[in-house]
């Protein structure tokens, strides 16, 4: 089911999401946020067999699973879709309207998401159900299971003029670790770029990028509106089995 509209003890201040070590939920208050410090980026590998080669080292010494297009279950996003459609039929769903929105999540054992909530939204309504029904179906497709390992996560999206951001941030155990992890997700963005080219999910894996910030790992990806729009315009008009298909890999 999509997430519910609950504070889950306040808004974020300034704009800040809320850190997950709060067992209340509640907002750290005149807690200076540390500035997103950007990973180590190694040289890109110039062919598909070298950015093949660079992916299976990479998630061999960094124990991360390799994303595989077959261990994600598709059907929830396409479900997604036709509920999207519903909506669609109902209201006016705005695809050039302004949106932000801030989700928290937790991680069952079983690679989903559970208690998603919504901790703040601004904009059109309609995109906002839009997101909600995407963030929970990306929640039952077991795609985290490719993500850091984490108590929860906070998910950021913002649809604003002509771009979108999606913003997700991860709080692992020290500052190392996510140090660690971001180099290691930095290797695997570089060899995807190369085995990807000429995808539809190029576009995506270009704009990606990784970050650390104290503790935690900030992934964003930003990409011009009438990208995100083409692909939503895309899954909206599938009507039959296969909508799923249209959305990017996950791959590398």
């Amino acid at each position: 089911m999509p997430p519910t509209a609950t504070d889950k003890g306040g808004k974020p201040a300034n704009g800040a999401l809320p850190p997950l070590d709060k067992p209340d939920g509640k907002i750290a208050k005149n807690q200076p946020t540390p500035k997103p410090t950007a990973a180590p980026t190694p040289a890109p590998p110039k062919t598909a067999e070298e950015a093949e080669a660079l992916i299976a080292k990479t998630t061999a010494e960094s124990k991360i699973p390799r994303p595989r297009r077959e261990e994600i279950n598709r059907k929830p996003i396409k479900d997604a879709f036709k509920r999207i459609n519903e909506i669609k039929a109902q209201t006016t769903l705005n695809l050039e309207g302004n949106v932000e929105a801030v989700f928290t999540a937790d991680r069952t054992p079983e690679n989903r998401l559970a208690n998603i909530a919504v901790v703040s939204k601004k904009g059109d309504e309609s995109l906002m159900s839009m997101l909600s029904e995407l963030v929970s179906a990306f929640g039952d497709s077991g795609a985290i299971k490719f993500l850091p390992e984490a108590k929860g996560y906070r998910v950021a999206f913002s649809f604003n003029g002509p771009t979108v951001k999606v913003i997700i941030d991860v709080e692992t155990a020290t500052p190392e670790t996510a140090k660690e992890q971001a180099k290691a997700y930095g290797f695997l963005l570089l060899g995807a770029r190369v085995k990807q080219k000429g995808q539809p999910e190029e576009v995506f894996l270009n704009n990606a990028k990784v970050s650390v910030s104290g503790k935690n790992l900030v992934f964003t990806c930003t990409v011009p509106r009438e990208v995100t729009n083409d692909l939503i315009a895309k899954n909206l008009a599938e009507k039959t089995p296969g909508a799923e298909n249209t959305m990017p890999a996950q791959t590398p």
